[in-house]
């Protein structure tokens, strides 16, 4: 079955510039989506900011910089927050059941349907289930442009992203760098149009074993079976 959903990575860059405008203390972004083997997930969002700007961001609007967030994030968001040296490091979590549901509230920022999208194929093959995730993510400056406010203008030449898949079982194909059997990433420049995507499997181990079993029982009992009626006809 595909699922499809409207709300790609390029959205929460977009994000991320609508509620923090002239962000220069922006130290990092990092961007990952993490599917479940029941397609249900997860959107994080790692990103920090210098302590500087957080202050300022929070003395414009009279809020707790997390509290702006959820104001614009699904009802389910979570966000937890430290510090370090100068910096403070937000880590945003989107959970959701079905893919297409990541997240409604951002589809109005696209000009056309067809701008960015992501998909999730899922195929189960009894003794395994192929996942396959796509995602074509838009950082061309004439498509950002597009879409951010004309009062806004954010300095994001020197921005770059760092985006990771987690996906059940095992990575077979994928267009980024694996890190690991199920982690995928991609480094990520402004200005570019990136197609993401990851394929895997997972096997079912535990009926691969279970048939095994069967087999070897379902086997001896032929054995015995045949040893048994050979064994009769010789006594007769």
């Amino acid at each position: 079955m595909a699922l499809k959903f409207k709300g790609s990575l390029t959205l929460f860059c977009i994000l991320i510039l609508f509620i923090l405008p002239g962000c220069v203390g922006l130290k990092s972004l990092r961007v990952g989506t993490k599917i479940n083997p029941d397609c249900s997930g997860k959107r994080v969002i790692d990103l920090a900011l210098e302590k500087k700007v957080v202050a300022s961001i929070e003395k414009e609007n009279g809020t707790k910089l997390e509290a702006h967030l959820k104001r614009k994030l699904p009802a389910r968001t979570n966000i937890k927050k430290h510090q370090k040296n100068n910096y403070i490091y937000y880590t945003i979590t989107i959970p959701f059941k079905k893919i297409n549901e990541v997240p409604d509230q951002f589809s109005g920022l696209l000009k056309n349907n067809g701008d960015t999208h992501a998909s999730l194929t899922y195929k189960d093959q009894i003794f395994a289930i192929s996942y396959d995730l796509k995602e074509e993510i838009n950082l061309k400056k004439a498509f950002m442009d597009s879409i951010v406010p004309e009062s806004i203008e954010p300095d994001t030449g020197s921005l770059d992203i760092e985006y990771w898949t987690q996906v059940p079982g095992e990575i077979r194909e994928t267009s980024g760098t694996p890190v690991t059997a199920d982690t995928a990433i991609w480094k990520l420049k402004t200005d570019k149009t990136y197609k993401i995507r990851t394929k895997s499997l997972l096997i079912r181990w535990w009926l691969v074993a279970l048939t095994g079993i069967a087999l070897l029982v379902l086997i001896g009992s032929i054995g015995v079976g045949l040893i048994r009626v050979k064994s009769s006809r010789e006594q007769t």
